[in-house]
């Protein structure tokens, strides 16, 4: 199986929630271009199906998860059993654009 995790560590998380919606959407459009690299690879199964983006507070020594699936959402459940909720900035219009499956629900899209 395979996942990728990015970690931002901040002081200030208001710079980066402001571009949460933005980075969701690049972490969906980051497993569909990993898919295309394995194909062309001739790789037996090319999907890379968890994609995460942690952001850290330094002063707080709190962190977020960005959720950009289903598949997301239920490993984050499991692993950590947070709260779900929706990312900082994500408007329904913006949630459209994702092209998200109808397994990951606007107030699903951060842990």
């Amino acid at each position: 199986m395979r996942f990728t995790w990015s970690t931002v560590e901040v002081t200030d998380v208001s710079m980066i929630f402001e571009k949460a919606p933005e980075l969701i959407g690049e972490l969906r459009l980051l497993k569909k271009d990993k898919e295309e690299e394995y194909i062309a690879a001739g790789e037996e199964d090319p999907s890379l199906p968890y994609a995460f983006l942690s952001i850290v507070n330094l002063v707080t020594r709190t962190a977020q998860v960005l959720l950009c699936g289903g598949r997301e959402v239920q490993l984050a459940k499991a692993a950590f059993g947070g709260e779900l909720a929706r990312c900082p900035g994500m408007d329904a219009a913006q949630f459209e654009e994702l092209g998200a499956s109808s397994y990951l629900k606007p107030g699903q899209t951060m842990m």
